[in-house]
């Protein structure tokens, strides 16, 4: 078995004798002699050799044998785009703060050197790449860094992964060895179309099609009372649609702003129209409404987090509620939707106090741990996490809505630090560890 070490940096000569091997950090190679006194152990490399690794003397990092030598970190770049019109410096860098400092900070806890970097600043004749990274006083550093052993893709949005620069990066880093940590976004009819292929989960599907004719809107209005349409490639709830057939009248209702708007048709040509008004550009789905069940008044879903572990396999990292505003049509925070506690909703609604053990919270994890590798057998590339919404009825079934193959930050605490130290040892795993040890400066 592996034997994982941090040991410290130093560019002094070594006062006894020691282990001089080589030592990879990411995709640099170069010699280095690692020697143990009073129980700590020190790796001694050159000065050129810790500035080539993009690293100052004193540092601690991670250690395993790698074939005869050794590999360092392991090296995490997280990749992301310049902003357009991009100020100079770490502020040009686009994508969201939190992932970058959580995945940053739990990094330097457990050895691995992560530095955050634009797609558009990559030397490829030098396998050099020009980072940031994330200081104890909480400034971002300019660094020059070798390419890493693994890129996790934190590209903000589908217009930036279609850049050229996005593109050459993934095409030639994969070429050379390295490790993409979720190629891209999911398109919601891809995902839908493939797990409806798929016997095993298909059940757990409200019907849905794709909305290329008035034709499939009005026979899947014929067939269900509650319709939601929904743009392929939205997040966070926009564009969303809801269609309501009652008895002598259509109802449709959207947000705008922060109110949700009501409208009236008589009939179903009035009704097409108000939907071709409203819809956003793009592609959308037409899926079929479920009867949800309520907390305190309001609809709800679970929100579940679902990461690869140290050993490559998939498990539920955690689980969360998203409650939408009463009358609201969707649970999404941004769409005045709010957290409610796991514990809290599944003893109100279902009378459940144990909530790990048994019922709803169980069916979830279940139907969670199916439709990941679902999704990833189907879209034949090797993922790393994602989230998904999942309904629940007031029976306790439970559907699968969507997926996001880039998890923002979760609200919870314990599931926010948990998913960060399961990203880095994922990436650890990624990048050739295969150990088993618990490592108690990871946090909990």
């Amino acid at each position: 078995m592996q034997k994982l070490l941090l040991v410290k940096l130093s560019a002094h000569a070594p006062q006894q004798q020691g282990d001089s091997r080589t030592v990879k950090g990411g995709m640099s190679v170069l010699r280095g002699t690692l020697c143990t006194k009073l129980g700590h152990s020190v790796l001694h490399l050159s000065p050129e050799a810790i500035k080539g690794l993009g690293l100052e003397m004193g540092r601690e990092v991670a250690l395993w044998r790698d074939g005869n030598g050794y590999r360092l970190g392991p090296y995490i770049g997280i990749m992301t785009v310049r902003r357009p019109q991009a100020q100079p410096g770490f502020a040009g860098i686009g994508g969201r703060r939190d992932n970058f400092v959580g995945l940053s900070r739990m990094g330097q806890k457990m050895g691995a050197v992560v530095f955050v970097f634009a797609a558009e600043d990559v030397d490829y004749q030098a396998q050099r790449i020009t980072g940031f990274c994330l200081e104890g006083s909480g400034q971002w550093t300019r660094v020059s860094l070798p390419w890493p052993d693994v890129i996790y893709n934190r590209v903000p949005d589908r217009q930036s992964e279609e850049k050229a620069a996005v593109a050459l990066l993934k095409k030639r880093f994969v070429a050379a060895g390295g490790a993409l940590f979720n190629s891209g976004f999911f398109h919601k009819w891809q995902i839908t179309e493939a797990l409806i292929r798929q016997g095993a989960v298909k059940h757990y599907l409200p019907e849905t099609k794709l909305l290329e004719t008035a034709r499939d809107f009005l026979s899947m209005l014929a067939e269900h009372s509650l319709l939601y349409l929904k743009p392929v490639s939205s997040f966070a709830g926009q564009g969303i649609l809801q269609v309501s057939r009652l008895p002598h009248r259509l109802l449709l209702r959207y947000r705008a702003g922060d109110e949700v708007k009501e409208e009236h048709y008589g009939n179903v040509e009035s009704l097409l129209r108000a939907v071709k008004q409203h819809k956003i550009p793009g592609q959308y789905l037409v899926q079929q409404g479920l009867a949800l069940a309520k907390y305190r008044g309001a609809i709800f879903d679970a929100r579940a987090l679902v990461q690869k572990t140290s050993e490559g396999d998939w498990d539920l990292t955690g689980v969360g509620i998203r409650v939408a505003s009463r009358g609201g049509i969707t649970t999404h925070v941004p769409c005045g939707g709010h957290i409610a506690s796991l514990e809290n909703v599944l003893q109100e609604v279902y009378g459940e106090t144990e909530v790990k053990s048994s019922g709803v919270w169980l069916r979830v994890k279940n139907l969670a741990l199916a439709i990941a590798p679902a999704i990833e057998k189907s879209l034949g590339q090797t993922l790393g996490e994602m989230s998904m919404d999942i309904g629940i009825t007031s029976a306790g079934h439970c559907y699968f809505l969507e997926a996001n193959a880039k998890p923002m930050k979760f609200d919870e605490p314990h599931i926010w630090r948990r998913s960060l130290r399961r990203r880095v040892e994922y990436c650890r795993f990624l990048a050739g560890w295969r150990g088993d040890e618990v490592h108690s400066y990871a946090g909990n």
